[in-house]
């Protein structure tokens, strides 16, 4: 369970009366992840009225909603397809600052008082004029806290050009290029349109190399790319992949199946990602977990069901509201899905399912006797809270924390969520918890943190959530006993964030409480959460390890070969 992926921001209760100091326009940015800012013009004309503009993306005159300011509390909200997006800020003389959240996601957003204006457009750059410019570039974008490696493709189309950006470590794939542009200085111009907002490259052509500086409202830095080979394009999978959508309720969940190509029914296995917002592939910092499991299943005979998240990617729904419950009936409209489907064997389904996941499938499986098998891969056995004490101490103590300061953070989260168990009030619980980190943590930590607001913030998006709230009252032990299918329990040795012998310990009394004779539990040496090969085990080093190691999908095809279904 991947922290900075929890965050939920409640809006605070706001007092009726008004303060007009806020009202007029505003300009300034959201921050987005990997250091770069989707800029923002707000107009908030009085508490029934406003408005966003969002240059990058095109947007002008979006409506504003839920308009709430009283004395240096700002909040207000953009109602978009996917679901609401919520600012939540506090105004300090001409600016305002707070948090963003958007399907799951919260981010830091500033406004400064006055509106900003577009930069006028540059002329369109012809093909013609820089036939060196088509082809494959990868390179990278400086930056804190490392590089971030990306690759660009650009192709002439007609007079001008077209092309797509590849943020691996983003989980971000053929962003469109909506731009290619000549500067008043001849450089070359590039704009992409991404979900961050708008990426603007700044560069010169040099025969095979394309450099400059890369901007974003609130980031500049610097680019390099070189001329790549052409992408060579992967041999089709030996099996049959189709997008596919199907209801969980009132939301349409969109999926990929994977099957083998002329079986007349097939077993299947629903996939069921880890906590905060994924998609089918579970991509994390680039790594495709779920990709990799779907394909060496499919290979070995089995049909595979993939899955976006509720609100992510191109399944509907809100994210951000949903709780495991929501979940578990998610899985169980995948498995009603692939009943319907003549390919499928409907008594031959099961669930496997990757962290959050792990605690999803015996919810299901424990009320559902139809469910054939769990897989759980890095599955807790522990009570969430304890899950996250275990993990922010490992991760600290990894990445360097002195012990004094680990042990302070420790006693502050158990406070937390003391704290949290009693007190609804989120105003109440606001001044609790920056209480308790005044109390707790020293200046140097509050303030790598960005300051105690910043952190009291963070702590409240995550622990202050229906989300959190739910599995303060859920031990998954007490689930895991009821559980009668057969059970493969995976974990890695360096798992930082559901440690490997206490979750399986946990894992196997449960079974033996619930005469579950059919559970199997393996330390698989060397891997972490993500079941890469690893060093330490910090998700520092997920991105940089590569994909999942094969003796993972091997141990679950193993296994899956000795049922008897």
């Amino acid at each position: 369970m991947v922290r900075p992926l929890l965050l939920v921001v409640f809006l605070l209760p706001l007092a009726a009366r008004a303060d007009d100091s806020a009202f007029g326009a505003w300009t300034g940015s959201i921050q987005l992840p990997a250091g770069v800012a989707l800029r923002i013009d707000v107009k908030l004309d009085d508490a029934q009225k406003g408005t966003i503009d969002i240059p990058q993306q095109g947007a002008t005159g979006l409506p504003l909603s839920k308009i709430k300011v009283s004395g240096d509390a700002v909040a207000f909200t953009l109602s978009l397809p996917s679901g609401d997006a919520t600012f939540d800020g506090k105004r300090s003389g001409d600016s305002i600052a707070g948090t963003f959240t958007q399907s799951g996601l919260s981010m830091p957003f500033t406004l400064t008082r006055g509106a900003g204006a577009s930069p006028p457009p540059l002329p369109r750059l012809l093909a013609k004029d820089a036939p060196g410019l088509a082809g494959r570039w990868s390179g990278q974008i400086d930056g804190a806290p490392a590089p971030l490696p990306i690759e660009l493709d650009l192709r002439a189309d007609g007079d001008g050009f077209t092309g797509g950006l590849d943020v691996p470590r983003q989980c971000l794939t053929n962003q469109k290029v909506v731009q290619v542009a000549r500067a008043a200085d001849g450089r070359v111009h590039i704009e992409v349109k991404a979900p961050f907002g708008l990426a603007a490259f700044d560069g010169k052509l040099d025969k095979d190399t394309l450099s400059g500086d890369y901007h974003q409202p609130g980031h500049d830095g610097r680019f390099t790319l070189a001329r790549a080979a052409a992408r060579t394009e992967p041999a089709p999978p030996p099996y049959v992949e189709e997008k596919v959508n199907y209801p969980s309720g009132d939301i349409q969940l969109a999926a990929t199946l994977t099957r083998p190509k002329d079986a007349a029914r097939s077993p299947a296995v629903v996939l069921l990602t880890g906590s905060g917002p994924q998609d089918r592939d579970e991509c994390v910092l680039g790594v495709r977990p779920f990709a990799a499991i779907a394909d060496a299943l499919t290979r070995a005979g089995w049909a595979v069901l993939r899955t976006d998240d509720r609100g992510i990617g191109e399944s509907t729904g809100n994210f951000a509201a949903a709780t495991a419950l929501d979940f578990a009936a998610d899985a169980r409209a995948g498995m009603d899905y692939l009943r319907s489907r003549p390919e499928i064997d409907g008594a031959r389904i099961g669930l496997l399912g990757h962290s959050e996941g792990g605690i999803i499938a015996p919810i299901v499986a424990a009320n559902d006797p139809s469910v054939a098998f769990i897989v759980l891969l890095a599955g807790p056995g522990q009570r969430l809270e304890d899950v996250i004490l275990a993990q922010q101490a490992l991760i600290d103590r990894a990445e360097g924390e002195d012990d004094k300061l680990i042990a302070a953070e420790a006693t502050m989260t158990r406070a937390v969520f003391a704290a949290v168990r009693k007190e609804k009030n989120v105003d109440k619980l606001r001044a609790t918890v920056k209480a308790l980190a005044q109390k707790y943590l020293p200046p140097a930590a509050l303030a790598k943190a960005g300051g105690v607001d910043a952190l009291v913030t963070a702590e409240l998006a995550l622990f202050n959530s229906d989300w959190f709230r739910w599995y303060l009252t859920y031990d998954p032990a007490k689930m895991l006993a009821r559980v009668r299918c057969p059970v493969l329990a995976l974990n890695g040795s360096l798992d930082l964030q559901v440690p490997a012998k206490a979750n399986l310990a946990i894992i196997r009394a449960a079974a033996a409480k619930g005469k579950n004779a059919r559970v199997k539990t393996v330390e698989m040496a060397g891997l972490n959460h993500l079941f890469q090969k690893a060093k330490t085990g910090s998700p520092r080093e997920y991105a940089d390890l590569g994909p999942p190691d094969p003796a993972l999908t091997a141990a679950i095809v193993e296994w899956l070969g000795t049922l008897a279904l």
